[in-house]
């Protein structure tokens, strides 16, 4: 694969995870949020315990 199929692939992805958050939780959607973590904090697009290090990348996840 080449580094454009590679970055259209990953678009693809995000797009279609974006799209099954927005009717749920249509605030986050619109921040940018595809989960607001309230008890833990963010961690790439998940949440974790707050005594926890964060291992991953960036992503969509936000604390709340």
């Amino acid at each position: 694969m080449t580094g454009r199929m590679i970055l259209r692939a990953a678009l693809m992805v995000l797009l279609v995870a974006g799209a099954g958050s927005a009717g749920t939780q249509p605030a986050c959607a619109q921040s940018g949020c595809c989960k607001v973590c309230r008890a833990g904090k963010a961690c790439g697009d998940s949440c974790i315990a707050r005594d926890k290090r964060c291992t991953k990348a960036p992503g969509c996840a936000c604390d709340g």
